[in-house]
């Protein structure tokens, strides 16, 4: 019989359409060829309608007689609300990928990874529905995510808090009633929009500050008494915008629904940059040169709970409610956690499918700082001991430099050669060259985070079933020194740092990824490879 494999109209990167042939060799058994704009092969059976609805890429599979439309066409498309025209025997073909369909939206947390790759890194590593997935890094909870609609349980690790916080609220949005989210969301709208209307100098006009009588109906000052971190928040806000934040805060915790609640705490979350007097293009800690008195928090907050709430109401209902998923806080470190995280830690897992961190970090810290002082997940005075124990953080003092360096010359970690050769090439090179602090912390920077993976890594292999695979996506780093730079390929590295450990790396495959734009795209990373290790 012959099988006709539809793409989407969209663009694919060449990884995508690798992983998409894989896909169809591993779960159909067949060898696909490509033609214009599908896969085709020819089997000698039928092929199981459950197979075909667990592929990643396509738009339809036509052959035996049917169309099979797999489950991954209709999340993507219910992003746009065209799910019921996604069911249809040969719906359109999807114009652009989403990424952003059920709850994956719900947050601008930097770092995400794209979520087909979850999907399909399943389907190729094998697992089937009921199997356990660790993410130790888990971020804002993409895997978490997938594992739900795929039909596996899964636990995700992190440290940050916010991290944590916007996981949970995304897979408890997912086993929430949709009525009830809509209408909780439309009353928390309507109440805003009277306020509004009641006081219009609220949100007028950004140049503007509101009258003193219209900020006393918000409960303004003394509401600033009932929020944490209060004196910190008060330097990284204009008064009218603290006062309206403060009132969307107490008005969101009277939410009975724990669901909404967390939606809208997330939401929130979400905008504070934007109202802040930090500059939102600039991941680091700057003030805008330009602020305004009196920013839009009311229409921001209403418009940004509106859009990020509809993929969630249009979503198909793909997913097994039987399976677990949960985020906790911890550190992956120290796996396997004790049994006070809430979830068993002698549990033997069937794989790990996660991005760490790169050798270099995103600043987590300094990005959701406002937000982890104002849900009060951090004190503020405890920021900068929260940022360096994240794995990869990019700061250190002299001190920690020089034990570091210490510690690398003896290699205590007892990191494989390969790995030791490169270190102590940009540390003589480093030195040689000179230049800032960041660039003379390098050399023990990498250091502690190869040691820190190392940890990881054999913590991982502890709670895995032997045999069973550990999926890393992660991407390569430069240093900037003369007379050319030095790119660490911490894929590879991290594969010999598992080799060391008696792992075998059984795959590489490299995923490049969109470029970035901004202020920080001279640094950003536009390649990362996939590697699979084996306990």
């Amino acid at each position: 019989m012959e099988y006709v494999f539809q793409l989407h109209q969209h663009r694919y990167f060449p990884y995508e359409l690798d992983l998409a042939v894989r896909e169809v060799k591993r779960l159909c058994g067949c060898q696909p060829v490509r033609a214009d704009g599908c896969l085709m092969c020819v089997s000698p059976v039928r092929l199981p309608t459950t197979a075909l609805r667990r592929l990643t890429y396509f738009a339809w599979v036509e052959g035996g007689g049917q169309v099979t439309v797999p489950d991954q066409a209709l999340l993507e498309a219910s992003a746009n609300g065209a799910c019921e025209a996604a069911e249809q025997a040969k719906p359109a073909r999807l114009t652009r990928q989403s990424t952003r369909y059920s709850t994956h939206g719900l947050h601008e947390y930097k770092g995400k990874f794209n979520p087909q790759v979850v999907r399909a890194i399943g389907n190729l590593l094998g697992l089937d529905a009921g199997a356990w997935v660790l993410d130790p890094f888990c971020g804002s909870g993409t895997t978490l995510l997938e594992a739900y609609h795929n039909g596996w349980n899964a636990l995700g690790i992190d440290l940050h808090p916010l991290a944590v916080k916007v996981a949970n609220a995304k897979l408890r949005l997912l086993r929430a009633s949709r009525d009830k989210l809509r209408e909780h969301a439309l009353r928390l709208e309507e109440h805003l929009r009277q306020l509004c209307e009641q006081f219009p100098d609220l949100e007028t006009n950004e140049q503007v500050l509101p009258s003193a009588t219209s900020l006393q109906q918000l409960g303004w000052p003394r509401s600033v008494e009932h929020i944490p971190n209060a004196e910190y928040l008060q330097r990284w806000f204009q008064p009218a915008a603290l006062a309206k934040i403060c009132y969307l805060r107490s008005a969101i915790r009277r939410r009975r629904s724990e669901a909404s609640r967390e939606f809208a705490e997330v939401v929130l979350s979400d905008i504070l940059r934007d109202v802040s007097l930090q500059d939102p293009e600039d991941l680091r800690i700057r003030r805008r040169k330009c602020p305004a008195v009196n920013p839009i928090v009311f229409g921001r907050f209403a418009q940004q709970m509106a859009s990020r709430l509809q993929p969630v109401l249009n979503r198909p209902e793909i997913g097994s409610g039987r399976t677990r998923q949960k985020a906790i806080v911890g550190d992956a470190r120290r796996v396997p956690l004790d049994t006070a995280s809430g979830w068993p830690s002698r549990a033997k897992f069937d794989a790990v499918i996660t991005s760490p961190p790169y050798a270099t970090a995103l600043p987590y810290v300094d990005m959701h700082r406002l937000s982890l002082c104002l849900l009060g997940l951090v004190d503020s005075g405890a920021l900068a001991r929260q940022d360096s124990s994240l794995i990869g953080a990019r700061d250190i003092t002299p001190a920690e430099r020089r034990e570091l360096e210490a510690r690398l010359l003896r290699n205590d970690a007892e990191l494989p050669a390969e790995v030791m050769d490169v270190l102590l090439e940009i540390r003589s090179r480093v030195l040689q060259d000179g230049g800032g602090f960041r660039k003379m912390d390098k050399a023990a920077l990498l250091y502690r985070y190869f040691a820190d993976m190392k940890a990881c890594l054999s913590g991982m292999r502890r709670v895995l079933r032997p045999g069973s695979p550990i999926a890393l996506i992660v991407g390569v780093n430069r240093v900037l020194v003369r007379p050319t730079s030095i790119t660490i390929d911490t894929p590879t590295l991290l594969g010999l740092v598992g080799a060391d450990l008696g792992m075998n790396a059984s795959e590489a495959t490299e995923l490049n990824t969109y470029s970035r734009y901004g202020l920080h795209q001279a640094n950003a990373i536009r390649s990362e490879s996939l590697v699979v290790l084996r306990t």
